[in-house]
């Protein structure tokens, strides 16, 4: 493994100007381009991702619960804990999508596909009931996904 170094000389304020030499090294497995690329535009757009998870986890919890108040048979404990677990599954992918956001949002769509079509199977009108929100829930996770996608080619294009 090859170790490169730079010397640079710093000036420093705090200590009445008094300069002084610094020496970095780096190997050669570090990403040269890490200081240069910026994946800022594209981590945003994953956050964007990783806060509509969360909010498909309030909303399914949220939903569990009105079901309950609304259940009067003795089928509510089933349902309560389904939405339960539901909402614990985008939680955890949400917080997944900190470390790798690709894998996460592909699982969420995946997730939230099979989902909708068990709804549509169960409720043939179900298909219609909130489009637009589910529209706009699955833009943004595709906007999420390309641009994951895009920052771990840039991220991995250095190494």
């Amino acid at each position: 493994m090859n170790e490169y170094c730079y010397i640079s000389k710093t000036k420093l304020l705090k200590n009445n100007g008094t300069s002084f030499i610094r020496k970095q090294c780096f190997t050669q497995t570090d990403s040269l381009l890490d200081d240069v690329l910026d994946t800022s535009m594209f981590d945003k757009k994953v956050k964007q991702a990783q806060n509509v998870l969360f909010i498909i986890a309030v909303v399914q919890l949220v939903w569990g619960i009105i079901r309950l108040l609304d259940s009067k048979g003795p089928e509510w404990g089933i349902e309560i804990t389904v939405n339960i677990v539901i909402a614990g599954l985008f939680v955890g992918l949400a917080l997944w999508c900190k470390f790798k956001p690709v894998a996460a949002i592909v699982a969420a769509l995946v997730l939230y596909a099979g989902l909708f079509a068990l709804d549509v199977w169960a409720d043939g009108s179900a298909i219609y009931k909130g489009i637009i929100f589910k529209i706009i829930i699955v833009i943004y996770l595709v906007k999420g996904l390309g641009a994951a996608r895009e920052a771990q080619r840039i991220k991995n294009f250095g190494k």
